[in-house]
C-alpha cells in the first residue's frame, strides 16, 4: 500500500538535517511532500521561493554526489539511509514532490491527502495528541512520523545543527565549518550577499560596484560549477581572516581580496586558466591601482609549479587557502572531490583519473602542501591522509 509523508518547515535553509530526516523517512514511505511554509510564526526575511530553491539545490547536489557511491566515506552503515534515498529517489518518478505551503502543517497535510505528517521538533506546530485530535476532527486521520532512536541516522556528512547556529555561522562568516552542514550549492547560494559585503568595503576601486559583483556572481555560480564558486571563495575569506586573527603579520589585505576574487574566474581545467581569469576580472574590476600586484598574487595559486620560498606573505596565503579544503575532514574532503570531478565531467574517467593522480602526487611529493607554518601545523597531516586516499581510489578504479 502507497503512503504519503508531509514534511513542512521554514527549511531557512534547507540543511543536511533535514536531508537527513527525509532519508529515513524514505524507508518507510512511497512520497515525501516538502512543504516550504510561506508564512506563519516561522520570522525570515528570506521569500519562500528562494528557501525552496534551497531545497531543489540540495536534492541535485545529493543526487549527483551520491553517485559515487564507492568512494570511501560514503560507505558504512551509517550511510545505508542515504544509500536507499539515492536509490529510490533514481527509481521512483516523483518520489519527493516540492511545494509551498501558507496554511499550518497539519490542515496543508490534509489538504495534500497525505497519510502521515512529519514532525520536527525545531518547528513551532502543534504536539503529538492534538494533530491526531485535529486531523480526526477534519475526517482525515494523520499518523504521526517522527525519529526515533529505532529509524535516526548515525552521525553522517559530519553533523547535523540548527539552522539558527547555521545562520550564526554564515553571520561571522565561518564558511568552512557551516559547510559541514550545508548541501555545496546552498553553500555558495548563501555565501553571495555575505561576499558583497567584502566586495563593497572597497568599492571605490570598482567603478560601479554591484554591476560588477554581479558579473562575479554569474561567472563562479554558473550551473557548471560545482566546488570552485562562491562557497570556495567565502571559504578561502573565512581561512584569511583565521590568519589575521591567529598572527599579527600586517598584509595588503586589498590586493590580496581582489586577487581571490579572480583567480578561478575561469575555470575548464586548462594550463592558461588563471592568465585568462585575470583578462576577464579587468572586465569585473575597474579602476584599480596596482593590478600588477593583484596579478602576482592570483597567479600564486597555479598549483602546478613548486611554492616559490622568496614569494610574498600575500602569495603564500593566497596559495595556502586556496589549497585549505585539501586539509578537512574525510566527508567534507571527498564532497569536495565529488564536485571537482563533475566540473570536468565531459572528460573520461581514464584521463581524468591520470591527470587528478598526477596533480596529487605532485603535491604529495613536496617536502610541504602548505606555503606558510601556520597552515601546515594546521592542516597538512589531514591533507596528506586525504589526498593519499584519493589517489588510492584513483589508481585502483
Amino acid at each position: 500500500m502507497e503512503k504519503t509523508v508531509f514534511y513542512a518547515g521554514s527549511f531557512d535553509p534547507f540543511t543536511l538535517g533535514h536531508l537527513a530526516i527525509v532519508a529515513e523517512a524514505a524507508d518507510h514511505f512511497n512520497k515525501i511532500i516538502i512543504a516550504v511554509r510561506a508564512n506563519g510564526s516561522d520570522k525570515t526575511d528570506v521569500s519562500a521561493c528562494r528557501r525552496m530553491e534551497t531545497v531543489r539545490l540540495s536534492l541535485e547536489d545529493f543526487k549527483r554526489i551520491r553517485r559515487f557511491a564507492s568512494v570511501p566515506t560514503m560507505q558504512g552503515h551509517e550511510f545505508d539511509s542515504f544509500a536507499r534515498l539515492y536509490e529510490k529517489m533514481t527509481a521512483v518518478d516523483n518520489l519527493i514532490e516540492l511545494t509551498t505551503c501558507n496554511d499550518e502543517p497539519i490542515v496543508a497535510a490534509i489538504a495534500a491527502k497525505a497519510d502521515a505528517l512529519i514532525i520536527n521538533p525545531s518547528e513551532n506546530i502543534l504536539c503529538s495528541p492534538y494533530v491526531r485530535k485535529i486531523s480526526k476532527h477534519y475526517g482525515h486521520p494523520l499518523e504521526i512520523w517522527h525519529r526515533t532512536p529505532e529509524n535516526a541516522l548515525l552521525s553522517c556528512y559530519g553533523h547535523c545543527a540548527p539552522v539558527a547556529v547555521i545562520k550564526e555561522l554564515y553571520s561571522l562568516g565561518l564558511f568552512t565549518i557551516a559547510a559541514e552542514y550545508m548541501a555545496p550549492s546552498v553553500l555558495a547560494t548563501m555565501a553571495v550577499p555575505y561576499l558583497e559585503n567584502i566586495w563593497l568595503k572597497e568599492k571605490a576601486l570598482y567603478g560601479n560596484a554591484h554591476d560588477n559583483y554581479q558579473k562575479l556572481v554569474e561567472a563562479y555560480n554558473a550551473p557548471e560549477r560545482f566546488y570552485h564558486n562562491m562557497g570556495h571563495l567565502a571559504c578561502m575569506f573565512d581561512w584569511l581572516q583565521v590568519y589575521a586573527v591567529r598572527n599579527g603579520e600586517e598584509f595588503d589585505r586589498r590586493n590580496l581580496s581582489l586577487a581571490v576574487f579572480a583567480h578561478d574566474l575561469v575555470n575548464t581545467g586548462g594550463a592558461d586558466d588563471i592568465a585568462r581569469s585575470l583578462k576577464l576580472a579587468e572586465d569585473c574590476f575597474s579602476h584599480i591601482d596596482k593590478p600588477d600586484a593583484v596579478c602576482q598574487i592570483a597567479t600564486a595559486t597555479d598549483h602546478r609549479g613548486e611554492p616559490d620560498e622568496k614569494a610574498s606573505l600575500e602569495e603564500k596565503l593566497i596559495h595556502d587557502i586556496d589549497l585549505a579544503a585539501l586539509g578537512e575532514n574525510s566527508v567534507l574532503y571527498w564532497q569536495n572531490a565529488v564536485n571537482v570531478r563533475n566540473e570536468y565531467a565531459a572528460v573520461n574517467d581514464r584521463e581524468y583519473a591520470e591527470g587528478r593522480t598526477e596533480f596529487l602526487q605532485m603535491l604529495l611529493g613536496r617536502e610541504h602542501i602548505f606555503s606558510l607554518p601556520f597552515f601546515q601545523t594546521l592542516l597538512e597531516e589531514n591533507a596528506r591522509r586525504n589526498i593519499r586516499s584519493e589517489v588510492a581510489y584513483w589508481q585502483n578504479r
